[in-house]
Parts: structure tokens; sequence; C-alpha cells
């Protein structure tokens, strides 16, 4: 009699280990796999390969394969009614993708009037820059142009493409935040194919 109990509590104590090892691995799983999914959220949205060149080959930048791009031409003159008065072309591209977050990107062809250039405050595509952290927006003066970049993203600045497909509500926290890394990723590949930064006292 004894000996069938030592052998049920045995086999008991074999079953609880069992149950107990088994949960053990099911809990461990679990953790792994939030960590794998935490990660992959994470991560940066790819840019891609798709490369971007404007029309007058000033510069250049790697978009993600589905993203559109809109180029415009024009005039742009300041100082009007003053001595000052100064005209120069402008060509503006905006760079965005299905739900509206992109980049735009201007430039005011010409060498810029030094008394009209922010001081920089930190570097852009490898020359001296102004950043105004509020609205994303880099200013980088050149020998032959001033290039403005403006991020556009949820929560931030207006989106581009057709108003009708704004959102009425901010998305979640999680889509704004990829959003802009995407929005920062396409702009880390600027690269100005002249890049001569203009010195002003």
């Amino acid at each position: 009699m004894k000996r069938t109990l030592r052998t049920k509590s045995k086999n008991m104590k074999i079953s609880l280990m069992k149950k107990l090892t088994f949960a053990a691995l099911i809990i461990a799983a679990a953790f792994f796999a939030a960590l794998i999914i935490a990660g992959f959220k994470k991560m940066p949205p790819k840019v891609g390969n798709k490369i971007y060149s404007d029309s007058a080959n000033l510069y250049k930048v790697k978009l993600p394969g589905d993203w559109k791009t809109s180029e415009t031409n024009g005039q742009n003159t300041t100082g009007i009614g003053t001595q000052h008065r100064n005209s120069q072309k402008l060509e503006i591209t905006q760079l965005y993708g299905p739900d509206g977050t992109g980049v735009t990107i201007q430039v005011y062809l010409g060498q810029p009037d030094c008394s009209q250039v922010k001081k920089p405050t930190t570097t852009f595509a490898g020359l001296p820059a102004s950043f105004d952290p509020e609205i994303k927006l880099w200013s980088v003066a050149t020998t032959n142009a001033l290039y403005v970049i403006n991020l556009y993203y949820p929560s931030i600045n207006v989106f581009h493409g057709d108003l009708k497909s704004r959102a009425p509500t901010l998305p979640p926290q999680e889509i704004i935040n990829s959003d802009k890394q995407l929005a920062e990723s396409v702009a880390a590949t600027f690269r100005i194919n002249n890049p001569q930064a203009l010195n002003c006292p």
C-alpha cells in the first residue's frame, strides 16, 4: 500500500513538473514573441532605391517605390516697392506617399543674399543649415541656390495629395511615429549635386 502511494505521489510530482515546464515554455515563447514584435515596430520604414532628380539636375533623393512626385517651376520676387527688389527662379517639388506623408523641396535659384540667410544651427546633406524644429524645416544656402526642405506627416504641417483623402482625426501615435520616421529617412537621402556652401559673414 505504501509502495502504491509513493508511486502515485512520484507520478503526480512528475506530472506537475511537466505542466510547470510546459507553462514556462509558453510564457517564454510569448515573451520573446513580444520582444520580436516590438523590435519590428521600432524598425524605421525602408526608403527604397527609387531615385528622384529634379529637372534642373540640382539634387537627388531616394524615395519609397509607391511615392509620387510633382514639380512646379515659377518666379519668386521679393522686395517689391523697395530698392531691394529681387526676382529669381523658383522650383518646388512635392514628394509624397499614398497617405499624404512626404517631403517638399523648394529651390530658389541664384546666389542667396546673405542678409536674408538664417545663421546655421546644424548641418543637412553635409552642409551648414538652419533648422526650425516646430515645422521640421531645413534651409541650406549654397553659392548657386537656397534649398528649403520641409517634412509633412500627420500632426505636423499639412498633408500632400488630395484634400478629400485627409483623415478628419489624427491616426494613432504609432502610425504618426512611423510616418515621421519615413519622412525623416527620405529627407536624410537628399544630396545636392554641386555642394558648395555659401560663406556669409
